[in-house]
């Protein structure tokens, strides 16, 4: 049995892979912009995931067991650090949590992991990171059959408890047909169902186009025979055609057990919620293992269609661009996407693309700085400007009058663009609405902005 909580700034692609492909050219996509909530796109991939107060999402994935009636369940669930309160601790910061996962069939306990985890991080702003930084993963050997599985975490500091509940499934792996298929950031195979593979588990099956060329993907066969080879299919991507990955096929192995790495190309346009199907080339569905496959803008900005992108990209471009790409057909759409980059890169000699990059890193800010009860930052009125035109120069807020009616105002001052944009909170609850002149200044400040051609 093995617990593991780590905390990433970003996880390696340095595994020996098959099929690893070059790098894209859309490299500026690389933004962590907490645009929306995740949750209901998780759950319907089909992953176990809460809200709040501890926000988290993950899944239990099944692989041969040391015995032909039993399963070796891995259960891995991520969480954003500013999930957990946080103590100083020496030089550092340190956060703990508690996770319990129950396997329950009728009512009883049949197995149950109780994990006790510590997180520890060098700097204050590390507590408040949005993306997923924190990942719990455990190993525990679970007899085959179906369950139903509950879990809870619970923030030892503050006191704080989220829990969720999924009805799952441990195969049976002594057939010839039996796979295992478990998204991962990295792994190293093992050869024997009574060892363990070492991997870094991928517990929201993610993949950020522009960052990542390649989802990853542990897969176990049993029983191989001399000349099988494997194919993986990705399906369910609105306007775009199943499309296949095959692997080469192998000798028969040594051992009980065929394990490697597969990397499956990802890009811009893949963006949204895919399922991933491993079967052999030689026999027609149904697959051997199956597996969801979410293709985001960044580790927290989850999107479920192309025009939901565009959506978020309203003030980084003009709207006919942003059309073009919107309208074109779904063949030609590589082709339009490819040169709305090239048309908005500042400098196309880097492989990055700066603009876009600075402008997903202005709505991360505004996120982080604007949010409104109910609303997003970024969708907030400041969080629009500060989106759009970046840090103002100046923020003056002439003090309330004792007199009168609670009413706030702050001017943003941008210089260069002479542009004077008032907001006002007239309830005192932080609710800051541009003023009529304001919007209009606004606007004229953003066609300037891109006549300029400034990111």
């Amino acid at each position: 049995m093995l617990a593991t909580t780590l905390v990433v700034a970003g996880c390696s692609r340095g595994v020996p892979v098959e099929g690893a492909p070059a790098r894209t050219d859309s490299g500026a996509l690389r933004g962590a912009v907490a645009l929306r909530d995740p949750t209901a796109v998780y759950e319907r991939a089909g992953l176990v995931a809460a809200v709040a107060p501890i926000p988290f999402a993950g899944w239990v994935r099944f692989l041969a067991g040391p015995t032909p009636d039993s399963a070796l369940a891995l259960v891995a669930f991520s969480f954003p650090a500013r999930a957990f309160a946080f103590e100083r601790s020496g030089d550092g910061y340190r956060a703990r949590y508690d996770v319990v996962v129950e396997f329950r069939r009728g009512g009883e306990v049949v197995r149950r992991i109780d994990a006790r985890e510590t997180v520890r991080v060098a700097s204050y702003r590390e507590t408040g990171r949005e993306e997923e930084s924190v990942i719990f993963q455990q190993f525990a050997v679970v007899a085959s059959g179906g369950y139903t599985m509950f879990v809870t975490v619970r923030d030892s500091l503050a006191g704080r408890e989220s829990g969720a509940v999924q009805g799952v499934i441990a195969p049976r792996f002594d057939a010839t047909d039996a796979a295992a298929l478990v998204p991962v950031f990295r792994a190293t195979p093992r050869r024997a169902t009574g060892e363990l593979p070492r991997l870094v588990a991928n517990p929201r099956a993610t993949a950020v186009a522009g960052r990542d060329t390649a989802a990853l993907f542990y897969v176990e066969t049993y029983g191989a025979r001399a000349g099988d080879a494997l194919r993986l299919r990705v399906g369910g991507v609105p306007g775009r055609a199943p499309r296949d990955t095959t692997l080469a096929a192998v000798a028969a192995p040594s051992t009980n057990v065929l394990g490697r790495v597969v990397a499956l190309p990802v890009s811009p346009l893949d963006l949204g919620l895919a399922r991933v199907e491993l079967g052999r080339v030689s026999t027609p569905m149904p697959a051997l293992a199956t597996t969801p496959l979410l293709v985001t803008l960044g580790d927290a900005l989850v999107v479920v269609s192309l025009d939901e992108v565009l959506d978020y990209l309203r003030w980084f471009t003009d709207p006919e661009r942003l059309a073009a790409i919107r309208d074109t057909t779904p063949a030609a759409r590589v082709a339009t996407w490819s040169r709305f980059l090239r048309e908005t890169d500042p400098d196309p000699a880097t492989p990055d693309h700066e603009a876009l990059r600075a402008y997903l890193a202005r709505l991360e800010a505004a996120n982080a700085r604007f949010r409104e009860e109910g609303t997003p930052g970024w969708l907030t009125d400041r969080g629009m400007v500060f989106a759009a035109l970046g840090e103002p120069d100046r923020v003056r807020e002439p003090p309330q009058s004792p007199t009168g009616p609670p009413l706030r105002t702050q001017q943003w001052e941008y210089d260069a663009l002479r542009a004077r944009l008032v907001f006002v909170d007239r309830s005192g609850t932080g609710a800051w609405r541009l003023t009529t002149g304001s919007e209009a200044e606004f606007r004229a400040a953003v066609k300037q902005r891109r006549t300029r051609g400034v990111s």
